[in-house]
């Protein structure tokens, strides 16, 4: 991203922060989406089906996350939260700490 006044910060990957994510990003600007699960989806994605229309609810997302997926101007991290914010209105910094996302084998503990 080469803007950084142009970058928004949405924080938590379901069904809300992606739907947020896609409209920001259609209107210009540049996200970052982190959701401190190993994937987006939210609490949907735990689901079966949903009421009252019985849908599938993988179904239901599964448009939102391939857009998610495709769209330049969005970045997604998992496994990362929101540690620390300094600034003021509208000159904000974020500070994102990441999980790791392997095992090192080969390093003794």
């Amino acid at each position: 991203m080469t803007n950084q006044s142009n970058t928004v910060l949405v924080i938590g990957g379901g069904v809300g922060g992606m739907k947020t994510a896609m409209d920001l990003s259609e209107s210009g600007r540049d996200v970052v989406l982190i959701d401190q699960a190993a994937a987006i989806g939210g609490l949907m994605t735990r689901l079966d089906r949903t009421f009252p229309t019985n849908d599938c609810d993988l179904c239901t997302i599964s448009p939102n996350l391939s857009e998610n997926a495709r769209e330049k101007h969005i970045d997604v991290l998992p496994l990362t939260q929101l540690t620390g914010v300094s600034g003021q209105a509208g000159d904000f910094t974020a500070t994102l700490t990441h999980a790791p996302r392997y095992i090192a084998w080969g390093r003794s503990s």
